[in-house]
C-alpha cells in the first residue's frame, strides 16, 4: 500500500493508504480522531460508523472517506470546522487526482458531498445568527423588566394594582 500525509498548519497530519490499482483511499484512524477530536473528548466510533467504513491493515485501524467525513461532522467548534473544510477541500481533491477515482458517479457524488457541505455551513451560519439574535433579544428583556420593578419600587399604588 502506499502511504501519503498531509499536514493541518503544522498542528496535525492525516495519512493515508491506498493501492496502487484501488480506488478507494484508507486513512489511519488515529489521525483522523487526532485531526478531529479534541484530546479530552472520547466517542464511540461505532455508534457513527457501519462496519465497511473500518477496517485493519498491518494490525493499523483505518478508516474509508466516508467514514472520515461522518466523523468530521461530530464535532462542530471553528477550528474542526476549519479542519473539516481543509480535509474535504486540500485533501481529498489530492487524493483524488492521484487515484482513479474520476468517474461521472464520483464526481456527481463529490458535487453532492460539497453542495451538502455549504448548505450545513449556511444552516450553522443561521443558527449562530438566531442564537446571537436571541440573546439580545433576552438582555433587551431582563432590562425591560428591571426598569418595570424599579418603577413599580418607587410608585406603591401601581404595585398594587398587579395583586
Amino acid at each position: 500500500m502506499e502511504t501519503k500525509e498531509f499536514k493541518f498548519e503544522n498542528e496535525a497530519s492525516i495519512r493515508t493508504l491506498m493501492n496502487k490499482n484501488s480506488e478507494i483511499s484508507w486513512f489511519i484512524l488515529e489521525d483522523v480522531s487526532n485531526l478531529f477530536f479534541p484530546a479530552n473528548v472520547t466517542i464511540d466510533i461505532n455508534y457513527y460508523l457501519d462496519d465497511e467504513d473500518l477496517s485493519i491493515e498491518s494490525n493499523v485501524n483505518i478508516i474509508n472517506e466516508y467514514g472520515v467525513q461522518r466523523l468530521s461532522y461530530i464535532y462542530n467548534d471553528d477550528n474542526f470546522k476549519n479542519k473539516r473544510r481543509w480535509f474535504l477541500e486540500d485533501v481529498l481533491p489530492v487524493i483524488r487526482k492521484g487515484s482513479k477515482y474520476s468517474s461521472d458517479e464520483a464526481n456527481q457524488r463529490e458535487i453532492m458531498i460539497q453542495t451538502k457541505v455549504k448548505d450545513i455551513e449556511t444552516v450553522e451560519g443561521k443558527i449562530q445568527k438566531t442564537n446571537t439574535t436571541l440573546s439580545e433579544l433576552k438582555k433587551k428583556l431582563n432590562n425591560h423588566q428591571s426598569e418595570l420593578k424599579e418603577i413599580l419600587k418607587t410608585d406603591i399604588r401601581q404595585f398594587s394594582l398587579l395583586f
